[in-house]
């Protein structure tokens, strides 16, 4: 998963959007890039700006101070968390409404957490074993037939699938509050997809967060990410290097906006951003 900068209409009515910003907006937004990027084809990169080795700090900079200014709706210079979930949203009230389902489900999470798990949880994991599964159902396993325990095994595997903690033993607070709910409540469905995309977006604006200001995204920190981006990294002999064109390749673009850490590259890189930071803003 990615960060998923929008189509440029987040502040139209507050802010001059630059035809630069919105091209940037196309480029990453694009259905058929992001089509082409999962079936492995090439993208065509998206150039910032005429690549001169001289001036690359100096032209990334000015980039990327007018694409945060686009959408800088206080004129802070930086981006806070609602003003980044608006941009990549591609709207404000889309935003709004995200959040406000992300209080919701956070809610009717935390009952299930106090009032469900911790009454029936027996090793204080904070978690349903099933064996703990089945006793809040007072479910006795032993005295099930075959098919009748197999019926039940499915019911949990059932629960423990909604998220993907990678928990395959336990069922935790935000999958007993979706499954208990969704039949019930038609909403709860969109609700909850609202509740993991707002998780989602705030992952991606800590992933971008380098000088420990938690609240703010500032144009250095989206450089040094615009810079992970541009850059084409090769190993030879175990000996990283690395080398930069101006242009942002989707492939970057998408592996470093995301969680993962598959791969050294990836984690070669992402050492980088400090640097990165110290050397366009930290002057």
């Amino acid at each position: 998963m990615s960060i998923s900068i929008n189509n440029g209409n987040a502040y139209e009515n507050v802010k001059n959007v630059t035809s630069r910003a919105k091209e940037f907006d196309n480029w990453t937004s694009s259905i058929e890039n992001y089509n082409k990027f999962v079936n492995g084809e090439a993208v065509e990169d998206f150039k910032m700006f005429d690549y001169n080795p001289s001036t690359y700090s100096s032209d990334l900079k000015s980039f990327t101070e007018e694409y945060i200014q686009a959408y800088d709706k206080d004129n802070d210079g930086s981006w806070n968390k609602e003003e980044f979930m608006a941009m990549s949203l591609g709207s404000e009230e889309l935003a709004s409404s995200q959040k406000d389902d992300w209080e919701f489900f956070n809610k009717v999470k935390d009952y299930y957490q106090t009032d469900v798990i911790e009454a029936n949880d027996i090793d204080g994991d904070g978690k349903l074993s099933k064996d703990e599964f089945f006793n809040l159902l007072n479910v006795n396993i032993e005295e099930l037939s075959e098919e009748d325990r197999q019926g039940w095994d499915e019911t949990f595997d059932m629960f423990n699938s909604i998220n993907s903690d990678n928990d395959s033993e336990h069922i935790d607070a935000e999958e007993l509050a979706y499954i208990s709910n969704y039949e019930s409540m038609p909403s709860m469905t969109e609700i909850y997809t609202q509740y993991q995309n707002y998780n989602f977006l705030s992952d991606q604006f800590d992933i971008l967060n380098i000088d420990g200001d938690k609240e703010n995204i500032n144009a250095g920190e989206f450089a040094s990410f615009l810079a992970l981006s541009d850059m084409d990294i090769t190993n030879t002999s175990g000996d990283y290097s690395q080398s930069f064109d101006g242009k942002i390749n989707y492939n970057n673009y998408q592996v470093y906006s995301s969680e993962g850490k598959d791969s050294e590259i990836r984690e070669f890189a992402d050492s980088l951003k400090k640097d990165f930071y110290d050397v366009f803003y930290n002057e």
